[in-house]
């Protein structure tokens, strides 16, 4: 009964441990780990989501012909080097929706100046989300054998 009772604490003490204790690194509220999130932040315009996937590609032909018709002096530049498209307006399906967005722009506030001209003219719901850089795409060389030649 005594081992029975060892057991018992014995596991009890290792399930806190794994469920309380195993987590190491900094947390989310430390300064090296806001300094990483801020540095890998972008940010995004949403200008429409829908459940329809046709009624997307419509709103992506529109964001299209406006962002290319205003003049390139008002619009705020998009984020370099980011792994994106290359275009400024893709679609997004995170169920339940698609979603039109505009970007991704490196500091929220030419985020919100994008949101702020969208909404004045095309998109009246536009707002800005914030997110992450698609990870770089990185080319390897061929593979190299090890061992004796």
């Amino acid at each position: 009964m005594s081992q029975c009772r060892l057991f018992l604490c014995a596991g009890g003490g290792l399930l806190s441990l794994l469920l309380f204790g195993g987590c190491t690194g900094p947390g989310a509220s430390s300064p090296e780990a806001a300094q990483t999130s801020a540095s890998e932040r972008m940010y995004h315009v949403h200008l429409r989501l829908t459940e329809k996937k046709d009624r997307a590609v419509s709103v992506l032909g529109e964001a299209l012909r406006w962002w290319n018709e205003m003049p390139a002096a008002q619009r705020p530049p998009l984020a370099e080097g980011t792994g994106a498209s290359g275009r400024p307006v893709t679609i997004g399906w995170k169920p339940p929706f698609y979603r039109v967005r505009l970007g991704p722009f490196a500091t929220k506030q030419r985020a919100e100046t994008a949101a702020q001209t969208a909404a004045a003219s095309a998109f009246p719901d536009a707002f800005v989300a914030p997110g992450r850089p698609a990870p770089s795409v990185r080319r390897r060389g061929p593979k190299q054998r090890r061992g004796p030649e």
